[in-house]
């Protein structure tokens, strides 16, 4: 299975949803899954709620060579770095190279991938185009999601979701599990 791990901002909806991606595992054997919902039981007790604000415009690799335009994340920023870094080093025996990458609070935007798509991300990074409103939302839970490839593009599956601090029913947060999510497939 290819597996992720990621926050969701909340306003996507089945056609169009998103996600904030903290940590990419790559290809996990199937077997190894309940061991990583462990890992990310433990981070989720340990970390509490708060908010985070979709507000900036960003491209990958630069706003000169633009590969992917994103909206990035202003307040809250800091913190989501703090939960990238504890999920990432939680996750690191199961994939070596999960925390390799620089971590960018983000939601992608466009993928740059024909002259349309150029003159679209221009636009957008020059201020030509509105970008999507700036809009605040809640970060109160990781995901684990599935990564399925096809013809159409990467379709993603929530396979369990962790709410973040302790349960209502175990306040130290010993006995959390995580809870099944039913979540469109996009």
């Amino acid at each position: 299975m290819r597996l992720f791990v990621a926050v969701d901002p909340g306003a996507g909806d089945p056609a169009a949803p998103e996600h904030l991606t903290l940590a990419f595992l790559g290809e996990v054997p199937e077997g190894r899954r309940a061991e990583i919902e462990a890992a990310l039981r433990a981070v989720a007790a340990r970390a509490a709620p708060f908010a985070a604000t979709l507000d900036r415009i960003g491209a990958f690799p630069s706003a000169e060579r633009p590969r992917v335009v994103y909206r990035g994340v202003g307040a809250g920023a800091a913190a989501l770095e703090a939960l990238a870094a504890s999920v990432r080093t939680a996750l690191e025996p199961f994939a070596p190279s999960v925390g390799r990458d620089r971590f960018v609070p983000h939601v992608t935007l466009l993928r740059v991938r024909s002259a349309a798509d150029q003159r679209t991300a221009r636009a957008l990074l020059e201020g030509r185009r509105p970008a999507p409103p700036a809009r605040s939302f809640l970060v109160g839970e990781l995901r684990l999601k599935a990564s399925e490839l096809g013809r159409d593009g990467a379709r993603h599956r929530t396979l369990a979701a962790f709410p973040l601090g302790p349960t209502p029913s175990d306040p130290a947060g010993r006995a959390s599990f995580a809870r099944p999510v039913r979540d469109a497939t996009y």
